[in-house]
Order: structure tokens, then sequence, then C-alpha cells
């Protein structure tokens, strides 16, 4: 089961800041949900659409440690490259 985590305006400041990589690290505060790809819906089977409002929030696609994408606002389409189940945070 894939995970969605968001971090918010600490991260976001801490990236424009050149303090990269940034960390990843879950806190109680984090918005956390579980994806799977090839379930019905807007998006192709190997990705996931977050249909999040607002922002700015920052992504680790990967589970690496390090968010993969920051400042992001509104809805977000992910592409892993194959069917299956991921832990995003």
């Amino acid at each position: 089961m894939a995970s969605f985590f968001c971090a918010w305006p600490a991260a976001l400041i801490s990236a424009f800041l050149g303090t990269a990589p940034v960390s990843a690290a879950l806190s109680p505060d984090d918005f956390v949900t579980t994806w799977k790809t090839d379930n019905p819906g807007t998006s192709t089977s190997t990705s996931i659409t977050v249909p999040l409002g607002g922002g700015p929030y920052d992504v680790d696609w990967d589970n690496d440690g390090a968010y993969d994408e920051t400042g992001l606002n509104g809805p977000v389409t992910h592409d892993f490259g194959a069917t299956g189940t991921y832990d995003p945070h």
C-alpha cells in the first residue's frame, strides 16, 4: 500500500534557504493516505492523482527521506512507471 505525505511551510522554507535535501521525516501533523496505482480514476494505471486543494506542500515520491517535489499547489499527478503499490511520503 502506498502512502502520501505532505509537509507544510517549515520544509518549504528550508528548501528555499538552500538546506537541501529537505528531510521527509514523518511528524504527527503530516497528511498521510494510502494509494494503489491501478484503481479506477483520473490517472493512468501507473500513476496517482492527488486531488489536493491549496498548498504549498512537499512530496517524497520514492520514500528515500528527501523531497522530490517542493512547493506544490493544488492537484498533482505522479507516474511511477509501473502498475503497483508504492509508499511515497
